[in-house]
């Protein structure tokens, strides 16, 4: 087993997203982004199949289960090593972890031959991932912050100010919050926080997460 703390970052997509090439009238559409486990990596498949169920070929690659990586690809019905490898090699080479690429074929009508199959799927691979983008994934502390109503505006502005990532989770007696801090900012904002009140807000610390790094 690998432990987290030896593993605080990578690079995988932006968010979900399509593309398209064509090519000799053939249509590759790609369905592409992060997946943090294998059930959502075969969401996208199930997405590309329920929106173009006319597709001769739904193939695909993913890299996800980070940091115990689990690496799959198909061929679904392409003569092998024309759809699932390149669609693999560029994720790879893109250097991309818990990330998953479809490509749905919908055939023209013209043979492509093995090595333009390999071309085309790894083009459409290419096209999808630059529409989801780029970026770095770090792995952030989870907390439960319980406060007062009263506080809870200052909590607001004081989180928002320091760019940190919170979500509201529920309003009863108090209000409970979800924090995320990187661990280099952690100790300051919890701190802070505590100052501002007074000692009466409550932190329970939960499982770590990776999410991505906010641009700006």
């Amino acid at each position: 087993m690998i432990s987290l703390a030896e593993h605080d970052g990578y690079k995988s997509l932006q968010r979900p997203a399509q593309a398209e090439v064509v090519i000799k009238k053939s249509r590759f559409i790609a369905f592409a982004g992060p997946a943090r486990d294998e059930e959502a990596a075969l969401a996208y498949l199930a997405e590309a199949q329920k929106e173009l169920p006319d597709a001769r070929h739904h193939c695909y690659a993913y890299v996800t289960g980070f940091p115990q990586l689990v690496v799959r690809m198909s061929d679904d019905g392409e003569p092998s090593g024309t759809a699932g490898k390149p669609i693999l090699d560029v994720i790879l080479r893109e250097g991309l972890q818990n990330t998953m690429v479809v490509v749905s074929r919908i055939f023209g009508g013209v043979l492509l031959g093995a090595a333009g199959l390999v071309r085309a799927y790894a083009a459409a691979a290419k096209a999808g991932i630059d529409a989801a983008g780029i970026t770095e994934y770090r792995l952030h502390q989870r907390w439960s912050l319980t406060c007062s109503y009263a506080a809870y505006p200052k909590i607001q502005h004081l989180l928002e100010v320091r760019g940190v990532r919170y979500e509201p989770v529920r309003f009863d007696a108090e209000v409970e919050l979800e924090v995320m801090l990187l661990e280099n900012a952690a100790e300051a904002v919890v701190h802070e926080t505590n100052e501002l009140l007074h000692g009466q807000g409550v932190w329970k610390l939960l499982d770590s997460i990776y999410l991505p790094i906010r641009s700006g």
